[in-house]
């Protein structure tokens, strides 16, 4: 279990290709939402988390209950579709040969007994 919102989220199967869509598809119902990722207990529940942590909302149109992002399940969409474009981009060779060098405060240039993983044991 994750202690994070971010965490969960993305630990969570399928709940960031929930907000994708709905973020790409305003005012989609949840029918909609089940016709693209399936229908199953488990996205219903994720939904309605979804709208809970206030990500997603949800009004009735005409007796249509629909679904669209708040300010924040934008952003964090935004944030997501950014990394899964860096996650896939062919153009970065996958042993990171491109990097930028690291930065005076990463764990390679602190002092030992510093803050690193291993002299916290």
């Amino acid at each position: 279990m994750s202690d994070t919102l971010i965490g969960a989220l993305l630990s969570s199967s399928g709940t960031a290709d929930i907000i994708a869509f709905v973020v790409e598809n305003p005012f989609c119902s949840r029918s909609d939402v089940y016709r693209e990722l399936g229908r199953s207990s488990m996205v219903r529940r994720k939904i309605e988390s979804l709208v809970d942590s206030g990500m997603l909302s949800e009004t009735v149109v005409d007796g249509r209950s629909l679904l669209e992002p708040t300010g924040r399940g934008s952003r964090i969409a935004s944030v997501l579709m950014d990394l899964e474009a860096i996650a896939t981009d062919a153009s970065e060779p996958p042993d990171g040969s491109d990097d930028l060098p690291l930065t005076s405060g990463s764990p390679s240039h602190r002092p030992h007994g510093t803050g690193d993983c291993a002299s916290s044991r």
